[in-house]
């Protein structure tokens, strides 16, 4: 299963995800319904919260940055 994940999309978002915990950062998983997951994203970038993308079943969906003004 690695080996397929690694040859496409998911490759580069494990190696981003690599990346950035061993820069410190936090990973935070949240399990939701594909139709809440517009909520979710704007409850999590109104703190903050960057790099937000979303797993479906055979797809991912990364959410721009919010501009805070």
């Amino acid at each position: 299963m690695r080996t397929i994940q690694r040859l496409g999309y998911d490759g580069t978002i494990l190696a981003l995800y690599d990346e950035a915990l061993r820069d410190g950062d936090l990973l935070l998983r949240v399990p939701v319904r594909p139709a809440g997951r517009c909520r979710v994203v704007e409850l999590l970038q109104h703190h903050q919260v960057h790099d937000v993308g979303y797993f479906g079943p055979g797809t991912f969906e990364q959410f721009p940055i919010l501009d805070g003004d």
